[in-house]
């Protein structure tokens, strides 16, 4: 399970989301596009010309300690903590226990760090202070012993680390060269597993399947794919009309917002709904094409749960300049029984769902705009839990993924 900027052609469904939540008040922890392109030039002045960009040595480097597990607690939750600094917003990752009364823990040491995947063992963000030249960079932690065990040391920098198991995936490139990378943790080997020169965004990784948004047909006919790690066999795993974004796998099922019901029209990104396709069986599925806008996938054994636009005035048009983030929702699908279910329609929206086993969770205002909070779920009991009701921004919300 995977967790989730600006307005853009083929942007997969989690940097949709990420608009989404930009909108309403959660803005990423980095500078302006002008302040940061004056803090590139300044790095660039001062660092030397060789290593510039080198990542420093991890072998005593940051440490943290998780917060203590307790009677009755649910699992892990980590999620991004924004808070304003001065003309900056900085963003920690922090932790806490589902249903736990303990306060959150940080555990990132950087003043912009956002965290991307998270498994039984492993924890991996991104964030700043990292490399020599100022810019973020992919990092993984060991969550047996709070330390880091990996950094992306690439000169175009890792992006979008995804972990599962041992198995950690991430992203390398830009412009004409992408790679898909693999390694098994903690002192794997660094191998490509795809290599070509269309962009390849957003992956996911579970058991031997890793999945991606693809845009070898174009930024408006983006794709899914999928790469076998015991085979090494590549897969299309949906190629329909319009473009399919932001995948998520567990077990032989991968799910992701599909914009088929667009395709041709003048507005590209209306219209998402939720699709699945069975590995095992090549089945494909619709799981849910209500009225309006299904995004933000994420599937655990038999559940999918998304963020759902169908009470929002405009559906979920990214596009529409009304107030279209109001009374987004979350919703679960079994895919076992088919069964449909309305996990939280609280007043304001809900948003970016992540689920482990029987937990979900998710980015809820609320209490407005401006005071995201993490709340969550049990699917067996159909008890809703407050994770973290902090001031401020709570966003991005993940949940173990194996």
């Amino acid at each position: 399970m995977v967790s989730r900027c600006t307005r853009g052609a083929g942007r997969p469904a989690r940097e949709i989301a990420a608009e989404r939540r930009r909108r309403l008040g959660c803005r990423m922890g980095r500078p302006s596009g002008a302040k940061l392109c004056v803090l590139l030039l300044v790095a660039l002045a001062l660092c030397p010309a060789a290593g510039c960009g080198d990542a420093v040595d991890t072998g005593a480097g940051h440490r943290f300690a998780l917060p203590a597990a307790s009677d009755g607690a649910g699992p892990l939750v980590v999620w991004d903590a924004v808070r304003a600094a001065g003309d900056w917003e900085e963003s920690e990752v922090v932790a806490a226990r589902l249903g736990a009364e303990d306060a959150p823990v940080v555990l990132s040491e950087a003043r912009w760090a956002s965290c991307n995947a998270l498994s039984r063992r492993w924890l991996a963000w991104e964030q700043t202070g990292i490399r020599k030249d100022g810019l973020p960079t992919a990092s993984v932690y060991d969550l047996d012993t709070g330390r880091r065990v990996w950094v992306d040391r690439s000169s175009s920098g890792g992006k979008a680390p995804r972990v599962s198991g041992s198995t950690l995936v991430w992203l390398r490139g830009g412009g004409s060269r992408w790679d898909l990378m693999s390694l098994r943790l903690p002192d794997g080997e660094e191998q490509a597993l795809v290599s070509h020169r269309w962009p390849m965004l957003s992956p996911a990784v579970a058991g031997p399947w890793v999945v991606w948004t693809d845009r070898r047909r174009g930024a408006e006919n983006s794709d899914i794919y999928g790469y076998n790690l015991d085979t090494g066999e590549e897969r299309a795993i949906c190629t329909a009309p319009g473009s399919q974004q932001g995948a998520d796998v567990s077990g032989p099922w991968v799910v992701w917002t599909d914009y088929r019901r667009s395709a041709g029209q003048a507005e590209i990104y209306e219209n998402a709904d939720i699709y699945g396709y069975n590995l095992d069986t090549g089945e494909e599925r619709l799981i849910c094409d209500a009225p309006g806008s299904q995004g933000s996938p994420a599937v655990s054994g038999s559940w999918v749960v998304w963020d759902d636009y169908r009470r929002s005035p405009s559906g979920g048009d990214i596009y529409d300049d009304a107030d279209i983030y109001e009374n987004a929702d979350i919703y679960g699908y079994n895919l076992d029984t088919g069964e449909e279910r309305l996990i939280c329609d609280a007043p304001g929206s809900q948003l970016s769902p992540d689920i482990s086993g029987p937990w979900v969770v998710w980015t809820d205002h609320r209490r407005g705009v401006d005071d995201a909070d993490i709340y969550g779920y049990d699917l067996r009991t159909g008890e809703e839990r407050a994770v973290c009701r902090d001031p401020g921004t709570q966003r991005n919300p993940l949940l173990p993924s194996d």
